[in-house]
């Protein structure tokens, strides 16, 4: 679970970390609490990491919920300038949610043995790691590829 998620639990509702624990069974409580302290050690950080996801779940709630693959594929050209949470997004729209949400990774089946394989995990600063943006560019191509006959996989 990341520390965002932990501190909006908490801003949202008023939890504390034992409530939190209690909430999400996974979660120890010295997991909360050191994300607790790491959140007022870094209040503005993580408080713009969280206004960017609201803003980026308005934006998204207001818009088509279908994307384009080529649309996705382009967008994931910059590897180095895709925030966490729309990496996220595009992977879990043409790969649905991912097997494990309790930790740190987020491992996605995809319909094929073998490379490339999606497990996401989010870098510094609410930025995608580049390796995995490549991962879910090359694996959306391949989806495209099937999907147009064009791979027998």
């Amino acid at each position: 679970m990341r520390i965002a998620q932990i501190v909006m639990d908490y801003l949202a509702y008023g939890w504390s970390v034992e409530e939190m624990c209690r909430q999400h069974p996974y979660l120890t409580l010295a997991e909360a609490h050191g994300a607790m302290s790491y959140y007022f050690d870094n209040q503005e950080e993580i408080d713009l990491e969280i206004r960017t996801e609201w803003e980026e779940a308005k934006i998204s709630k207001n818009t088509n919920r279908y994307m384009d693959i080529d649309k996705a594929i382009q967008e994931l050209q910059n590897e180095k300038n895709i925030r966490f949470t729309r990496l996220m997004k595009i992977t879990e729209n043409f790969f649905g949610e991912p097997r494990n949400r309790g930790s740190s990774h987020y491992p996605f089946k995809v319909p094929w043995e073998g490379e490339p394989r999606i497990n996401l995990q989010q870098g510094k600063q609410g930025k995608a790691k580049p390796y995995q943006v490549k991962q879910v560019r090359l694996a959306l191509i391949k989806r495209k590829e099937i999907l147009e006959g064009k791979n027998d996989d």
